[in-house]
């Protein structure tokens, strides 16, 4: 192909565009042609520099307009197709392009790269060739070579850091503790972990040369979508060196080819005084005569300055409500950071705690009723104790939106774990203590925490206040005067005007009560010998601490007692004024509750559901909602025929590959096939499907076909990631795995239509129309397609 100098602007590239849209032109005009009549509007670069959706970002007034005619319209010294190239300072850099009035990133495109020019300060070339060596015979632009092998939206920085307060001096060698204010600004894309991980880049500059003492980076705690901020407290460890210093922060990719380890330029120090764009930096004293400081504990529930909130709501109000693309909200979702991507989530969460009791039919009916009442409003979690897979499963079978099934143990709440240890109460004798491992699931996130005795039939009056995280504390109330026994060793520290319980607790967003559970161990340690499980300074270090926190009671009468051992509802002094919203079925972990058989024999309460189909009880797997971002999962329809092809092998053998959660896997087994899931990502797979016989792997699965052989009556792909260069392995190889008179069923076999999804054309390219001794019928929709395939026997 030819490209016509009349018809073809600078900055587009021919060639790059016909490999970028799958397509052949007779010449450079027809390829730009078909740039400015489809390219446009898929979004498709025009040229291997040209950002466009960077660019977009940075030119609101664009809207859908042609990025690369408005880029060629301006002053090219003033506008820039890529987010690492700056022309001012190309220019200012290299006085010789200046004089040539050269457009400046064209120059760079065509003779900088080569003659190792920096096409801006974020960018030092020595360091990249020194990464790239392949780089060194001059034929790829390292601009370009970074834009596709280290993807596409790593530039420096990645979002923004706000000190709100700061230790100003301390002693060489002490920590210094900072509040801090981490923000996504909404145009560049990052993560914990997987495509995008993202860093906070500290160091320690000397103030009277800029000189640098000391360097360090670490992952932030949160993956914040666009536009989403987080408030952390950090704390430091200053430099042994004692004089007056910078301490600096940013925010960056943590595999950026350019580091917080070398001076921004490399000619020369920066002055600590001239910060870059997106850089943070503030002044410390070091000085050897300063009194010790003691580290401070900091809790979440220490808020940031009244006008700083206010500014925080006034910013979300003004946010676009907008939708980031699925393909972005997957790749955090396979973001492996923590053990529990789950706590990831910013969506409000209603989570409840479930030991080896007989209250199952109330947890049960508990999480059936929620999510039917709360839909996809919130997320749900049922964090276990001492419960078997199949157990925690019945449990589940009447959710209608997933539910982050969650094991816990001493690991997920250390601090408290050791106090109860010290006090010779071993797990096993945790007992009540469980409620509070871990101390939140979703930290920064609204949350509520119930024990699993307890239904919520209604949303409270304060429900939407609470989903937008405005609403404070609140922790439910008992009524009675209770002894001082009802709260252990702790009960002269109750308020009686509260009489507070550790029921309900509902958490606004950013609150720890560690800190004052911690104070208050400190100030009465548990007794030795204490036992959680039959004492009851559970009760009363949970209300205590609380009412410290300035919790709001929830009233007896809004969330009542229906104890098995008394005959009526307990409302409280004012009795039943007609507003409860929940219930508090006490004692059903040791007997059977009265009051909820009488519940759901009336149809107030759901009761278990024998005849629910299998599809059905596995609804709380599905692959959406459980990190707080929708993703995409397999439609009803679509499941409905995954379930008839593969119940011609019930018996055989059934291979799920990108198993997700397990839904796909836990209905094979169900109809008695013997299972194999294989996936990529660890997304709680080996918890979910416990105990039905289901060999889970955590790998590659064309690399586990190739290196086991084995062959299967039944496979099933719903793969995340549909590039080709997935499919030319994996097809060959569930092909040559499948037996003959087996089935093989594909997902996603039109995802590259969406306009979101539309570089992964792997079964596009990969998949054949027919082969020879198949069957194939293909159901376009729903979306993202489906192809079931059946070999002759």
């Amino acid at each position: 192909m030819t490209a016509d100098d009349r018809s073809v602007p600078p900055f587009f590239d021919p060639a790059f565009y016909a490999t970028a849209v799958g397509g052949r032109f007779p010449d450079g005009g027809a390829a730009f042609r078909h740039y400015r009549e489809h390219g446009v509007r898929r979004g498709v670069p025009p040229h291997p520099m040209f950002h466009t959706a960077w660019y977009r970002a940075e030119h609101p007034e664009l809207g859908d307009g042609d990025p690369l005619a408005h880029y060629l319209a301006r002053d090219r010294w003033d506008r820039t197709p890529h987010p690492l190239f700056d022309p001012r300072w190309y220019v200012e850099r290299y006085p010789d392009i200046a004089r040539s009035r050269a457009d400046p990133a064209l120059h760079y495109w065509r003779f900088g790269g080569r003659e190792r020019r920096d096409p801006g300060p974020a960018f030092p070339m020595a360091r990249y060739f020194a990464m790239h060596p392949e780089l060194e015979d001059g034929r790829i632009n390292p601009l370009a070579h970074h834009l596709a092998h280290h993807g596409k939206h790593r530039f420096q920085p990645i979002g923004t850091v706000v000190v709100l307060s700061h230790t100003r001096e301390c002693r060489p060698g002490e920590l210094v503790q900072l509040q801090l204010q981490i923000a996504n600004d909404g145009t560049r894309r990052w993560s914990m972990a997987g495509a995008d991980p993202a860093a906070l880049g500290l160091r320690w500059l000397a103030a009277d040369s800029g000189r640098m003492i000391a360097a360090q980076r670490r992952p932030p705690p949160v993956a914040l979508r666009p536009g989403e901020r987080f408030w952390m407290p950090l704390a430091v460890p200053a430099p042994p060196t004692a004089e007056p210093m910078w301490l600096e922060l940013a925010l960056f990719h943590l595999d950026a080819p350019w580091h917080l380890d070398a001076p921004w330029h490399l000619d020369a120090p920066r002055p600590a005084t001239a910060q870059p764009p997106g850089v943070t930096a503030v002044p410390v004293v070091l000085d050897p005569r300063l009194p010790r400081r003691p580290a401070s504990r900091w809790s979440r529930r220490e808020r940031p300055p009244a006008a700083v909130q206010a500014e925080e709501r006034t910013a979300k109000d003004r946010a676009p409500a907008t939708e980031e693309p699925l393909s972005r909200r997957m790749a955090l979702a396979d973001s492996a950071l923590a053990p529990h991507p789950f706590s990831q989530g910013s969506r409000p969460v209603i989570r409840w705690i479930k030991g080896d009791g007989l209250d199952d039919a109330v947890t049960a009916s508990a999480i059936a009723l929620a999510t039917r009442l709360f839909g996809n409003r919130v997320d749900y979690c049922l964090c276990t104790s001492g419960i078997a897979g199949a157990r925690a499963r019945a449990l589940l079978a009447g959710a209608d939106q997933p539910v982050e099934l969650r094991p816990v143990g001493p690991e997920d709440n250390p601090w408290l774990a050791r106090r109860l240890r010290t006090a010779g109460c071993g797990p096993d004798a945790f007992g009540y203590w469980w409620k509070w491992f871990p101390e939140r699931v979703r930290p920064d996130a609204p949350e509520w925490i119930l024990d699993g005795d307890q239904v919520v039939i209604d949303a409270p009056p304060w429900f939407e206040d609470w989903c937008s995280g405005r609403d404070p504390l609140r922790v439910a109330q008992d009524g009675r005067w209770l002894r001082h026994a009802a709260y252990g060793a702790y009960g002269d520290l109750v308020d009686r005007r509260l009489l507070l319980y550790s029921g309900l607790v509902s958490l606004p967003p950013g609150l720890s009560y560690r800190a004052d559970f911690e104070a208050l161990l400190d100030e009465r340690p548990l007794r030795p010998g204490h036992d959680g499980r039959r004492d009851d300074d559970e009760q009363g270090v949970a209300a205590v601490a609380f009412q410290r926190l300035g919790a709001q009671p929830i009233p007896l009468s809004e969330f009542p007692f229906a104890r098995a051992s008394e005959d009526r509802i307990d409302f409280g002094p004012g009795g039943d004024h007609g507003r409860a919203w929940g219930y508090h079925f006490g004692q059903a972990f040791r007997r059977a509750n009265r009051h909820f058989e009488r519940m759901v024999a009336a149809g107030v309460l759901p009761g278990p559901d024998p005849g629910r189909s299998p599809a059905a009880r596995s609804r709380w797997l599905v692959n959406r909602g459980q990190w707080g971002d929708p993703g995409w999962s397999l439609a009803e329809p679509n499941l409905a025929r995954v379930l008839a092809a593969a119940a011609r092998h019930a018996g055989g053998d059934a291979l799920d590959i990108g198993t997700s959660r397990g839904r796909v896997a836990a209905i094979l087994a169900d109809g008695g096939c013997r299972v194999t899931t294989v996936d990529l990502v660890d997304r709680g797979t080996a918890t979910n499907l416990d105990g039905l016989g289901v060999r889970v792997l955590v790998e590659d699965g064309a690399g586990f076909l190739e290196a086991s052989g084995e062959r299967f009556d039944f496979v099933f792909a719903d793969v995340h990631g549909n590039g080709p260069e997935v499919w030319r392995r994996l097809w060959p190889a569930v092909v040559a795995a499948v037996r003959p008179g087996g089935t093989f069923v594909v997902s996603n076999t039109r995802l590259w239509e969406n306009a979101v999804w539309q570089v992964e054309t792997g079964l596009r390219e990969v998949m054949p129309a027919a082969m020879p001794g198949w069957m194939r019928e293909d159901f376009p929709e729903p979306m993202p397609g489906l192809a079931i395939w059946r070999r002759e026997g």
